[in-house]
C-alpha cells in the first residue's frame, strides 16, 4: 500500500517492496526515471540528463542540466545518494547521522534556512546554504532522509549558481516534491 508523506517542501511517496512501481503520470515537461535498486523513481526534467553510478558500494543517481560523467564537476544538478548500512559505517542510526549532516553544513556555509520532518519510518533533515570558500558563487539545497528501520539515508543535493538559481530551482522543485522510495530499503 503505497503512502503519501510530506518531509518538508517536497511529498515523500512510500512504497512497499515486492509491489509493482506503478507511477502517476509525468507533469508536463517531466519524465519519470525508475531506480530498481531502491524500487523507486525520479522525476527529471525534459532535456535534463539522467545517470545511474555505482562505485565501491555506493549508489547515486545525477539529474544534471547538462550531460555529465564523473568525476567532472556538476554545475547544475541534482544527486541522489544512497547509503546503506549507515550505522555499521558510522556508528549512529540514519537519524543522528543526518542531524550531524545538516549541522556541519550549517556551520560550515552561510545558511539560509533549516527544517525537520519526518513521516512513518522517514525522518528528514534540511538544509539551504550558499557556498563559501571554492563552493562560493554556488547555492545548495541538502535533504537528508533516514530510515532508521533500515539503517540506510538518502542525500538529495540540488546546486546551482546562485545568479541561476530561481530558475534552475524552478525546474528542479517537482523532482523534489515528488520522490518514491521504498521503505524497505
Amino acid at each position: 500500500m503505497r503512502n503519501l508523506a510530506i518531509i518538508a517542501t517536497c511529498s515523500l511517496f512510500v512504497t512497499s517492496a515486492g509491489l509493482c512501481l506503478e507511477l502517476p503520470q509525468a507533469p508536463d515537461g517531466y519524465a519519470w526515471e525508475e531506480c530498481s535498486d531502491i524500487g523507486g523513481a525520479l522525476l527529471r526534467p525534459e532535456h535534463w540528463s539522467f545517470r545511474r553510478h555505482s562505485d565501491a558500494g555506493k549508489l547515486a543517481y545525477f539529474i544534471t542540466k547538462e550531460p555529465w560523467e564523473p568525476p567532472q564537476p556538476i554545475d547544475v544538478g541534482l544527486t541522489f545518494n544512497v547509503v546503506f548500512g549507515i550505522p555499521g559505517q558510522s556508528g549512529m542510526p540514519p537519524t543522528e547521522f543526518a542531524k550531524r549532516f545538516v549541522a556541519r553544513a550549517a556551520e560550515a556555509h552561510q545558511t539560509e534556512r533549516t527544517w525537520t520532518n519526518e513521516m512513518g519510518p522517514f525522518k528528514a533533515e534540511g538544509i539551504v546554504y550558499s557556498g563559501t570558500g571554492e563552493l562560493k558563487g554556488f547555492k545548495f539545497f541538502n535533504l537528508i532522509i533516514a530510515n532508521d528501520k533500515t539503517g540506510t539515508a538518502y542525500l538529495v543535493i540540488f546546486e546551482a549558481p546562485e545568479a541561476s538559481w530561481d530558475a534552475e530551482w524552478e525546474a528542479i522543485e517537482p523532482t523534489i516534491q515528488r520522490l518514491y522510495i521504498d521503505d524497505e530499503y
